[in-house]
């Protein structure tokens, strides 16, 4: 192993600078950008979580170590008006008693600076505003913004309490150089809706058990699966019309037989790989069913 010398002094530069008084991950940010220094992933933008795995990484002492997290299905909510993809997981930190030493590699900083920067990141998540417990929010976390889609957190100012977007926030949070326009939304006023639209709800269960029918009928599919379903029911459709279609050719004596046999078999080979797309498709749904089962019960 060996030290690339410009990543390596970057590396050591944002140690260094980190626990400077006044110092933060977003000013961090900042700094990297007016540089125009690219992010490991050659984005313009350094994020905080970017910023925060690099400086909570021992490897930069001197030491590999395996076995420091473990993957799992992500457990906090992503926007309700993000389109919906692939499953998310997260890597969960284990205790350091669980880490296993690979080897070791040169350092670019010391284990003092090292352990002054994890104290500070400790400190100030401490004191980070997410952590503030003074304020109730019925609806912590579970708020969209419907400009930019990004998930909203709780703010009270001079006395009044808000949901705001995180695109209003730092873009090394935010992840955008542009803020949210969108105006801050009082808290008051939609935790009533929600909570007045909630009690209707359990004081009329049956209204549960008429969407229990319409999910089992694939109304509350995700919009992509959805999507994918219609498109491969039509592909089936237009499939079997070409087949007809070619029959009725080859009984008229417009095609050979030869030619007949040829662009039917590579109908029905066509045929036969949406049929495989289907069942596999179909497996997907039936898991994302057991899934919201396994949260309904849980």
């Amino acid at each position: 192993m060996r030290v690339e010398a410009t990543e390596g002094a970057i590396v050591s530069d944002v140690f260094a600078r980190y626990v400077q008084p006044g110092q933060s991950l977003s000013s961090l940010s900042t700094y990297l950008k007016q540089l125009n220094i690219p992010t490991p992933t050659n984005k313009k933008r350094w994020s905080n979580a970017t910023l925060r795995r690099i400086l909570t990484n021992p490897v930069y002492t001197g030491v590999v170590y395996a076995g420091r997290g473990r993957v799992q299905p992500a457990k906090r909510r992503r926007s309700a008006l993000v389109p919906v993809g692939q499953r998310m997981t997260t890597s969960m930190p284990t205790s350091k008693d669980q880490w296993i030493v690979v080897g070791h590699i040169p350092a670019l900083v010391t284990q003092q600076s090292f352990e002054q920067v994890q104290a500070k990141l400790t400190t100030n998540q401490q004191f980070a505003r997410r952590n503030n417990r003074a304020h109730t929010y019925l609806l912590r976390a579970l708020v969209s913004c419907g400009c930019c889609h990004l998930a909203c957190s709780g703010q009270t100012r001079r006395g009044y309490s808000y949901y705001a977007c995180v695109g209003k926030a730092h873009p090394s949070r935010s992840g955008r150089e542009e803020k949210c326009r969108n105006r801050l939304i009082p808290m008051k006023q939609l935790d009533a809706v929600v909570w007045a639209d909630l009690s209707d709800l359990l004081t009329h269960p049956e209204a549960i058990c008429q969407a229990l029918q319409r999910a089992q009928n694939g109304e509350w599919l995700p919009q992509e699966l959805q999507a994918r379903c219609e498109g491969q029911r039509k592909a089936r459709v237009r499939l079997s019309h070409q087949i007809d279609r070619l029959t009725e050719a080859y009984l008229e004596r417009i095609v050979t037989l030869e030619e007949y046999r040829r662009r039917r078999r590579e109908l029905e080979e066509r045929a036969e790989a949406i049929e495989v797309q289907m069942r596999q498709l179909e497996a997907t749904i039936d898991r994302e069913a057991g899934t919201d089962d396994a949260c309904s019960r849980h």
